[in-house]
């Protein structure tokens, strides 16, 4: 439009939505924070999936740090702390062994760091968090086969749902979690 025109129609829309956008950001960063609560019932698991390049899964100990590290440098402090309140790390490893895409999991007590709360889990019931994969992993398969892998071993311990949660303004993470069958349930 004209300089000083009235903006209308469906660039008015992207303009209110991209402030909305902007606003939201701002706000989370500062003092609201809040997150979508997502449900992934396991009773019905379809066919794991198989990704373009070869890999082994697995939980990991707290004696693979180091490994975590190299993943995600920063993480080794987090990763120690997480491991001393319960949180198990499942991965997948490349063949040269190197960890390509992790999973949290906590059961019990879910300690939620962007909102700064813990969520008391029901028995059956796990927390899912900090979802990563190796960028050159990405796009192969990886994550979905890891995913799909760690929700069979939860499924064998007896969780019977797994709980996640997405920051709304993420919409690639929510789009994701619609993906693999997570369903909102709370904010």
């Amino acid at each position: 439009p004209a300089a000083g025109a009235p903006v209308a129609g469906p660039a008015r829309n992207r303009r209110v939505a991209g402030l909305r956008r902007l606003v939201a950001r701002g706000l989370s960063a500062t003092v609201h924070r809040r997150l979508e609560l997502m449900a992934l019932p396991l009773d019905s698991l379809s066919a794991p999936v198989e990704p373009a390049v070869p890999v082994t899964y697995g939980f990991l100990e707290q004696g693979d740090v180091e490994a975590l590290e190299a993943l995600r440098p920063g993480l080794g402090a987090a990763a120690r702390d997480r491991f001393a309140h319960g949180a198990r790390c499942f991965a997948a490893h490349a063949p040269d062994g190197r960890i390509v895409s992790v999973r949290w999991v906590a059961r019990g007590t879910a300690r939620i760091e962007f909102v700064g709360c813990a969520l008391p889990l029901r028995e059956g019931e796990a927390y899912l968090f900090d979802v990563w994969s190796d960028p050159s992993v990405r796009g192969l398969g990886v994550a979905s086969a890891t995913g799909a892998r760690l929700y069979r071993a939860l499924a064998a311990e007896g969780v019977t749902v797994v709980l996640g949660a997405v920051w709304p303004e993420n919409a690639a993470g929510m789009c994701n979690a619609a993906r693999r069958g997570f369903v909102r349930i709370g904010v």
